[in-house]
C-alpha cells in the first residue's frame, strides 16, 4: 500500500512537471501581444493577471519591457502625455549631445506637408530649441497618392524646421525612407546608433503617441540585449483630434505592427548584432 502511494506521488508530480513543460511551451511571442490587445479591449484582473503569468513563463526580456510598457500606457489611466502649448514637461535628459527628438512624419497632401504635420515640426522645434545640443531626426519617405516629384515627409520637415523655425540643419538628420510607423522607428535607430545617441524623446501627435512608443519600446529593449543602451525619456505631443475609434483603432495597429517587429520581420529589420 505504501509503496503504491508513493508511486501515485512520482506518478502526480511527473504529470504536473509534464503539463507545466507544454504549458510554457505554448506560450509565444503572439501569445504575449494577444493578451496584450485582449487585456486592452476588455479589462479585468483576470485578463492583467494572465498576462503578468505568461510573460513570466515565457521570460523574454524585450517582449517583458513591451509588456510593462502596455500595461502603463494602454491599461491604466494615469500614463503621461505631454502636450506643445499647454504642459512644460521637466525631463531629466542626462547629456543633450546625445539626446535625439524624433519626429515622426504624417502622410503628405499633394506632395506638401498637411497641417497636423507642421504641428509636429513646431512641437520639434519648441523642445530643440529648449536643448540647443540635441538632435533633431526627421523620418518619412515619399507619402501621399499625388506627389509625382516624390517629395518626401523627412526633407519637407527638415526645411520647415530650418526655414519657419530656425533649426540649423547641422542638428537635423533625416529618413526619407520610412513607410509605416515600423519603419519610422527602425530608421530612426539606425540613425541614432550611427549619432551615439544615448537618450530620445518621440514627437508625433497625441492620438498616435501610445502606439509609436509602443514600437520604440520593443526596439530599444532589443537593441538593449545587443549591446546599444538606448532609453527613451519622453514624449512630446501635437494636439489634434483624431476620427472617432481612433483609441481602439490604435491599440489594434501597435500590437499587429509588435508582431511584425518582433515575430514575422525580425530578421528582415533588425541588422545583425553591432557595437554602437
Amino acid at each position: 500500500m505504501k509503496k503504491t502511494a508513493v508511486w501515485l506521488t512520482v506518478f502526480l508530480m511527473i504529470w504536473a512537471g509534464l503539463a507545466h513543460a507544454e504549458t510554457a511551451a505554448a506560450i509565444t511571442a503572439e501569445t504575449i501581444l494577444d493578451d496584450m490587445l485582449a487585456a486592452y479591449r476588455k479589462p479585468s484582473a483576470e485578463a492583467a493577471e494572465r498576462l503578468d503569468r505568461d510573460v513570466e513563463t515565457l521570460n523574454e526580456p524585450v517582449l517583458r519591457s513591451v509588456a510593462e510598457y502596455w500595461k502603463q500606457a494602454f491599461l491604466s489611466d494615469d500614463y503621461p502625455l505631454y502636450y506643445f502649448r499647454t504642459d512644460r514637461p521637466e525631463w531629466e535628459i542626462p547629456d543633450p549631445s546625445k539626446h535625439a527628438f524624433v519626429v515622426l512624419g504624417f502622410r503628405l497632401v499633394n506632395g506638401e506637408m498637411a497641417r497636423e504635420l507642421r504641428g509636429r515640426c513646431l512641437a520639434a522645434a519648441e523642445a530643440a530649441k529648449a536643448w540647443p545640443d540635441a538632435l533633431v531626426i526627421c523620418t518619412g519617405g515619399a507619402s501621399g497618392t499625388n506627389n509625382p516629384e516624390r517629395k518626401t515627409e523627412a526633407a519637407l520637415m527638415a526645411d520647415y524646421l530650418n526655414r519657419r523655425c530656425g533649426i540649423s540643419l547641422s542638428r537635423v538628420r533625416q529618413d526619407p525612407k520610412a513607410m509605416s510607423t515600423v519603419q519610422n522607428v527602425l530608421n530612426s535607430f539606425h540613425i541614432m546608433q550611427e549619432e551615439g545617441i544615448e537618450t530620445l524623446t518621440v514627437v508625433t501627435s497625441g492620438y498616435h503617441m501610445r502606439w509609436a512608443v509602443a514600437l520604440f519600446t520593443a526596439a530599444a529593449a532589443w537593441y538593449r540585449e545587443q549591446g546599444y543602451p538606448v532609453r527613451i525619456i519622453g514624449n512630446w505631443c501635437y494636439n489634434t483630434r483624431p476620427a472617432k475609434g481612433y483609441d481602439q483603432m490604435n491599440a489594434q495597429k501597435a500590437v499587429s505592427q509588435l508582431k511584425t517587429l518582433l515575430i514575422t520581420g525580425n530578421d528582415a529589420f533588425f541588422p545583425a548584432k553591432t557595437s554602437p
